[in-house]
């Protein structure tokens, strides 16, 4: 018997349990049911299932917001698709605008082989955080052949940017040389050549990556307002480059303090002034060589204490006023041959009478050849001289002077190039 009460109580459990589940299958299909709307009698599904609808549910600037975050390759990629977006505009007329407005992309280059580009039209998308509208310029009515064009331009082409994009890109790869193809193609570009042709006409050698070390030192609006001014002016002359370079060094560019002290030194030193000069001071490298002959000429010059004392610190010497020790003996050329201070040699005993023709001992004797004695007094000499190079001294004519080879002068003053600036103080090795 309790078996068989046992066996009821499971029956009775398991049709409760199916009844239950029942129950409530039967709820949850009326809830989805009931939650989706009625599909029209109209609507009519499309045979296949893949096709692209002629239409988004999106307006343009929900369109153009999207396309603004993405690549530059999913976009180009958007430039065969013509599904309508909103008045008469299609996905690829945005992307075309997109690429245009957001990468810089070249649409005059692209279609260079058609005539210039007639309609354009605003489109707003947003406001800027300062309330101003948003937009960006749409290109209606482009033929089918012009978008092939476009297509085949921007696959075919490295780097299919006007020179706004390169710009930038260069600007922010200037140290990367991966790829040498991006500067190649913006020294391609007339604001480029605007800026190198300053250069050409320069007395001293500039080539291109200083000019281009310039360029990327300064931004697109700098760049592009002054070639704008070169279009209407043509002028090449040694001031418009040198307001050129005083324009990058108010932007504290390095590159542009250098390239002044090379290409147009006198002026850098006779025609700035004592707050420019201090500038340019704080701006040049004292490694160059063009760098230390400008801050030696400085030194040298009759400028005020503040500017001598800055140059002295720059080049890490004592300004002259400042030594302690006695003066150093300065030879100056007062005629083409130079004037040479000798001493006669000192006798123990007593000297006799000297002849006429000959000095008595103990006394200097100005002479404009140097004697065997003096020469020979000169190679005795243990210590080098030291002379301080006056105007319109080159290293020739001190070797002429002091009988030292040129080799030997640079030497012995580590000079790299033959270039000397009034005021430095060389070595004058004792000749042997």
């Amino acid at each position: 018997m309790n078996a068989i009460h046992t066996t009821r109580r499971l029956a009775i459990a398991l049709i409760l349990s199916g009844a239950f589940n029942v129950l409530l299958l039967s709820l949850l299909f009326y809830v989805a049911v009931k939650e989706r709307p009625p599909t029209p009698y109209f609507e009519s599904k499309p045979a296949d299932e893949h096709l692209t609808p002629l239409t988004i549910d999106h307006s343009n600037h929900e369109v153009i917001r999207y396309f603004k975050k993405m690549p530059m390759e999913g976009l180009i990629g958007r430039l065969a698709n013509r599904q309508q977006v909103e008045n008469g505009y299609t996905q690829r007329d945005l992307a075309l605008a997109a690429l245009v407005a957001f990468h810089d992309f070249d649409i005059e280059r692209a279609l260079s082989a058609f005539p210039p580009l007639g309609q354009k039209r605003k489109i707003e998308y947003g406001k800027y955080r300062n309330g101003k509208a948003a937009e960006l310029t749409v290109f209606p009515g482009l033929s089918e052949p012009q978008f092939e064009a476009i297509t085949a331009f921007a696959r075919r082409e490295r780097w299919p940017l006007t020179a706004k994009g390169l710009f930038q890109k260069v600007k922010r790869d200037i140290n990367a040389h991966d790829d040498p193809s991006l500067v190649e193609s913006f020294l391609m570009t007339p604001e480029f050549i605007a800026i190198y042709l300053l250069f050409e006409r320069a007395e001293a050698k500039i080539d291109q990556q200083a000019v281009l070390a310039l360029i990327s030192e300064g931004n697109w609006e700098q760049l592009s307002a002054f070639v704008s001014g070169q279009k209407m002016s043509q002028d090449l002359s040694a001031a418009r480059r040198q307001r050129l370079l005083l324009d990058y060094i108010e932007k504290n560019s390095k590159s542009a303090a250098r390239l002044l002290v090379k290409s147009d030194p006198a002026f850098a030193r006779l025609k700035s002034d004592d707050s420019q000069v201090l500038f340019l001071l704080t701006l040049l490298d004292p490694e160059q060589p063009e760098s230390r002959a400008f801050a030696e000429a400085i030194l040298a010059s009759p400028r005020t204490d503040a500017v001598r004392k800055g140059a002295a610190e720059f080049l890490q010497v004592v300004m002259p006023e400042e030594k302690k020790t006695a003066p150093l003996p300065i030879a100056k050329a007062a005629s083409p041959e130079p004037v040479t201070l000798t001493r006669a040699p000192q006798v123990t005993s007593a000297p006799k009478p000297a002849p006429i023709d000959k000095p008595p001992s103990g006394k200097l004797i100005a002479s404009s050849v140097p004697s065997k004695a003096s020469n020979s007094l000169q190679a005795a000499s243990k210590s080098d001289q030291l002379y301080i190079v006056q105007e319109g001294d080159s290293l020739w004519k001190i070797s002429r002077r002091f009988g030292v080879d040129i080799e030997t002068l640079k030497a012995v003053n580590r000079l790299e190039t033959e270039f000397l600036s009034p005021g430095r103080t060389l070595k004058i090795p004792t000749p042997k």
